[in-house]
């Protein structure tokens, strides 16, 4: 089977499958694309079409299974949605994009063996930290205890050429303004200890503010507010019928709208304490 049919099934999959319709819902929200380049799988925003593209290598896909792309392809969704681009601040790209990888991988690598096991499959280079399996934990508390570890990290650019149009899934056939931009992305790979003595060397996968100089920090900001504000007007929808599995506890977590009963609380009786 071709990548390119390979792609097409898990959309439809993502698209018909009750357990996962409500990645499917999103996808529209996503440009997918197919490269030439040896590289696994790429997340990044656009600032040019306002959208995030999800890149996967020809290769990588060739080597992969059906339930092994699903897998992959929630994983860089749940990226986006849970906003890890713009909440890098100040850290270290390489060992945040390990920390917010654990923070996706955990629960999914669960449902993978249990209530999702006919849908995904886990990819062998998929990393989950041992001192941190089964916890809820965010990613930034991960970061703080892996930055603290043994680390080596090398850095590499990576030219891709990439639709620059919002039409770009459209064959030049079908639309003869398409056309391609190259974009050079900058790619760390760190090699850390994550205890146990285990090592491993993971390339990032979440691509930070592909054109230097840009503020993209707001705009993936309302992006991610966006998605989890779709995924709040289809909740009961969505979820209706579904297994309440632990990726799907991670999404209703996300989109959960947070009451601020401590500053209400406070005004009230401030405004008693007024009267």
């Amino acid at each position: 089977m071709t990548p390119e049919r390979k792609i097409e099934l898990c959309t439809l999959k993502l698209m018909n499958i009750n357990s996962l319709r409500l990645f499917g819902c999103l996808l529209y929200r996503f440009q997918v694309e197919l490269v030439s380049s040896d590289i696994t799988t790429k997340v990044f925003f656009s600032p040019d079409i306002k959208k995030p593209i999800i890149i996967f290598g020809y290769e990588f896909i060739n080597q992969k299974t059906i339930p092994e792309i699903i897998f992959v392809y929630l994983h860089e969704i749940i990226h986006v949605l849970d906003g890890h681009g713009y909440r890098l601040g100040n850290r270290d790209p390489g060992v945040w994009n390990i920390a917010c990888d654990h923070t996706i991988n955990d629960p999914l690598k669960y449902d993978a063996v249990n209530s999702l096991k006919d849908q995904i499959k886990i990819p062998d280079e998929v990393v989950i930290i041992p001192n941190f399996r089964d916890k809820n934990v965010t990613a930034e508390e991960i970061y703080e205890w892996l930055i603290e570890r043994e680390q080596q990290q090398t850095t590499k650019q990576i030219q891709l050429d990439v639709c620059g149009s919002p039409s770009c899934d459209q064959s030049p056939q079908e639309n003869n303004d398409t056309k391609e931009e190259s974009i050079t992305i900058e790619v760390k790979e760190t090699s850390i200890d994550i205890g146990y003595g285990e090592k491993v060397t993971v390339e990032q996968d979440i691509i930070f503010n592909v054109k230097k100089g840009d503020n993209q920090d707001e705009e993936q900001k309302e992006l991610s507010n966006s998605l989890k504000s779709e995924l709040r007007a289809l909740e009961s929808g969505i979820f209706k019928g579904t297994q309440d599995n632990r990726i799907t506890q991670y999404i209703k977590k996300l989109i959960k709208v947070e009451i601020p009963w401590e500053d209400i609380l406070a005004k009230a009786i401030h405004k008693n304490l007024d009267m």
